[in-house]
């Protein structure tokens, strides 16, 4: 049987002509970029126009160069954030020179200079490494963090997005170790708060990762991006909680800017490694238990994890073009205890169903029925089905009395160790192609390996489920610095997100009613999300005026292939059942009361009763087809569910 396969194509969405005019210094920048304005004048307060303005980024040498204008201020856009040195210098006054500026990534920066008169050459330099907290350029609030601050702050599974977290408004409902993959990092795909921003929902967050579109289209989780970044690959990342600004505000939640590393002039790397071992942990009690019961040694449950990798970036031509590489692993092995669910007693398995009945004391006792009783009372004489009855032996013995109805069925957990496997790289390419620094190019590529396999449904079988990621993606950046006041930022990316679930199951299913199901029913689903986006940034500045134009384009296709309709099912469901949808008093076949035994407490264990006897005879009541439509010109290929009233056939 061919899978169902689903796609969707979702309109470009535009976000054009974002339009902004103010009368002071900066305003609108692209997420993947910062912008630096200020006024120039001398110790009275007087303007000074005309002077010489230069900004040298420290890592590659590249420097711009613009002049005051009539009111003393000075406007550069579109800046790569990052570390720089400001310098001013005008006939007649002395040179002033601020170093070791980190301008960050989606705030914009205001350095005001003081020029002092000399009659001899004069040079004042301030070196500062803060930038000023207070952001009087626009209304946007949120926090920045810089490189050092991303790659000190302690993060669980070094996943950088989680620093949203930390923000003022942002709900965060807390993780757990039990928890693996994309939600262990305080995502929840069953609650909207987790992540909720000033109280827009969690789905509502935007993800960008050097200015193009990152988001997690599959599940909208607002702590994850679909290209996971690494602390040592962010250079920069910022979240706007509140009141963004046109270029980025196309919802309702956080607005969060990462920015990958650059290389630099000089050659920089780091190899290292994070541990978290099982030692001196106490086992749990329950899981203690178990392993007694199993005859396996006293253990605790273990969560052991280990991330390592590298990084390198350094100049390829010195103030020209540079490269950043960084390799990523992490192996996690955790121990769990797994509810397996409810299995068959002992005198279940060997064909003995018990259940209760009202004594002449008012009160529940147990009646045994033995194969023979059972045989009796089926009107074709099979009585128990022999294949189940296989079946019914083949599973553990059950340790948990907390589940079952503790006559026929009872609960069963085992230890199990589960192995994750997860794989980043990153790369990226920065080319000034001209020394000036009026064309600039860089390349970015992301790619992702992971493996994630649930626990088996008993032991000795394979996972239930494994779901392999291997989202990739890659972003392309120009920058031309048309004139001094004239800046064009454009960038294409395209991400690729693919999750594989691949289930064990893959043949018909008989789903059974007293106890759980002897192997996994796990179907398997692909989903592949393309998404190619478009940006570009124009700003402006004229006289005192500054403008900013932009449009943002997204295609998204939603891809995705299942086979969990592609195989017939068998279900002992007794609701659909003639006589009111059930054997005990019913008055018909199988009914104790009928055949000279006592009656079943149809109030207290009525529904027990039927589950039981249907599991031992083999009866299924309800069968579930799959039919696949060809394809003629007007029926697209899909999947069909068809249940009917069948007659209760036997296994």
């Amino acid at each position: 049987m061919e899978p169902n396969v689903t796609r969707f194509k979702t309109l470009p969405l535009f976000i054009l002509c974002s339009l902004l005019l103010l009368s002071s210094h900066s305003l609108v920048f692209a997420q993947a970029t910062t912008s630096l304005g200020g006024r120039v004048t001398d110790s009275s307060g007087a303007i000074i126009p005309d002077a010489t303005v230069t900004l040298t980024m420290t890592a590659s040498g590249v420097a711009r160069i613009n002049r005051t204008g009539s009111s003393g201020e000075y406007q550069f856009w579109q800046l790569a954030p990052g570390r720089y040195t400001l310098l001013v210098t005008d006939p007649g006054f002395g040179s002033a020179e601020k170093t070791n500026m980190d301008l960050l990534v989606s705030q914009p920066a205001t350095v005001n200079v003081v020029l002092t008169v000399a009659s001899v050459r004069q040079e004042v330099t301030v070196t500062s490494n803060l930038q000023p907290v207070l952001n009087t350029t626009d209304a946007t609030l949120g926090n920045a963090f810089d490189a050092n601050q991303v790659g000190s702050l302690p993060l669980d599974q070094r996943n950088v997005p989680d620093l949203l977290s930390l923000q003022p408004g942002v709900t965060f409902l807390g993780r757990s170790d039990d928890v693996n993959g994309t939600q262990g990092v305080g995502n929840t795909s069953t609650d909207s708060r987790a992540g909720s921003v000033n109280g827009g929902r969690s789905d509502q967050s935007n993800i960008t990762l050097d200015g193009v579109d990152v988001n997690d289209i599959n599940n909208g989780y607002a702590f994850t991006s679909v290209l996971r970044t690494t602390q040592d690959s962010v250079a920069e990342f910022r979240v706007t909680t509140s009141n963004p600004n046109a270029e980025e505000g196309r919802s309702s939640g956080a607005q969060v800017a990462l920015i990958t590393r650059s290389g630099s002039n000089s050659l920089h790397g780091a190899v290292y490694e994070y541990n978290r071992s099982n030692l001196f942990e106490a086992n749990d009690f329950f899981n203690k238990q178990q392993q007694l019961a199993a005859g396996l040694p006293n253990r605790p449950v273990s969560l052991v994890r280990n991330i390592f990798g590298g990084e390198v970036g350094g100049p390829v031509m010195k103030n020209r073009l540079f490269y950043f590489l960084n390799y990523e692993g992490r192996r996690d092995s955790q121990g769990t205890s797994v509810n397996a669910g409810t299995v068959p007693t002992a005198s279940y398995r060997a064909g003995y169903l018990n259940y209760e009945y009202v004594n002449q004391g008012g009160g529940d006792s147990t009646y045994t029925l033995t194969p023979a009783n059972i045989q009796s009372m089926d009107p074709s004489v099979v009585g128990i089905s022999a294949p189940l009855l296989q079946v019914l032996n083949a599973y553990p013995q059950g340790n948990d009395p907390t589940q079952g109805d503790g006559l026929n069925s009872i609960g069963y957990r085992f230890p199990y160790t589960i192995d994750r496997k997860y794989d980043t790289y990153v790369a990226r390419i920065d080319w000034n192609v001209t020394p000036s620094g009026k064309h600039t190019l860089f390349w970015r590529g992301n790619l992702q390996n992971d493996r994630e396999p649930t626990p088996p449904a008993f032991p000795g079988q394979p996972p239930q489920t494994t779901t392999l990621t291997n989202s990739k993606g890659f972003a392309v950046g120009y920058t031309w610095l048309i004139t001094s006041n004239l800046v064009n930022n454009a960038r294409y990316g395209s991400t690729r997100q693919g999750i594989d679930d691949a289930g064990a199951s893959n043949e018909p299913i008989i789903y059974f009613s007293e106890v759980a199901q002897p192997v996994s029913t796990q179907r398997s689903t692909d989903v592949i999300i393309p998404v190619q986006n478009v940006v570009d940034d124009v700003s402006w500045t004229k006289h005192n005026h500054n403008f900013a134009f932009g449009g943002n384009i997204r295609f998204i296709d939603d891809q995705r292939v299942s086979n969990a309709q592609s195989y017939p099912d068998g279900q002992m469901n007794q609701g659909w059942l003639t006589r009111s949808s059930t054997i005990a008093n019913s008055h018909g076949p199988f009914d104790p009361q009928v055949y000279g035994y006592p009656a079943a407490d149809f109030a207290n264990y009525g529904n027990e009763y039927n589950d039981a006897i249907l599991n031992l005879i083999g009866a299924i009541t309800e069968g579930g087809c799959s039919l696949q439509l060809p394809e003629d010109g007007r029926y697209a290929s899909r999947g069909c569910s068809a249940k009917a009233r069948l007659p209760m056939e036997r296994i």
